[in-house]
């Protein structure tokens, strides 16, 4: 199995218990969680879902959004869903720092407007490959941050885009680190 589909289908059980937590009820130096502000909506390729950065520690997105609520995936992995943000993470490493990130929420969107809910034309124009195989489309690169730059950057689509791209949308999207 290559690297590539073990990442989508650990992303892919991540989106799913996201979404089930969803259902229950969810909907110049670099800032962190807890500098940032809560009602950020910025997506940044390969850095951050809103407030929350990929290698961010454990400790400060808890202190700034509570302990969040844990479902053990069926690969044994673990997701954290933090329902005040509706952002799920994985965390690796000790101490704990996020090397995972994804959200299904619509508020969250990049500088060109890119997020849930977009056209799969706007995926495709920050360079993004779309899979003929998956609903997905792959921006992979050197966008992470200096320690672990290089990222997987998953954005989940409401169907396959061949053979038309009619009616194709975003529905997730997953950042986390490649290496």
């Amino acid at each position: 199995m290559t690297r590539r589909r073990i990442a989508a289908g650990v992303a892919g059980t991540l989106v799913a218990a996201c979404a089930v937590l969803s259902a229950a009820g969810c909907a110049g130096g670099r800032p962190t969680t807890t500098t940032a502000s809560h009602a950020s909506t910025r997506i940044v390729i390969g850095q951050r879902i809103g407030p929350i950065y990929l290698l961010e520690p454990k400790a400060k997105i808890e202190a700034a959004y509570g302990k969040g609520q844990r479902v053990t995936l069926g690969s044994g992995g673990i997701v954290t869903f933090y329902r005040s943000v509706s952002i799920g993470v994985m965390y690796s490493g000790s101490p704990q720092r996020t090397w995972e990130i994804e959200t299904a929420s619509p508020r969250y969107r990049t500088s060109s407007g890119l997020g849930v809910g977009s056209g799969i034309a706007a995926v495709r124009k920050i360079g993004a490959t779309c899979s003929r195989t998956f609903s997905t489309c792959d921006l992979g690169g050197l966008f992470g941050p200096p320690a672990n730059p290089v990222t997987a950057n998953v954005f989940y689509l409401n169907r396959k885009p061949f053979p038309t791209d009619r009616g194709v949308r975003v529905v997730r999207i997953d950042l986390s680190l490649a290496g």
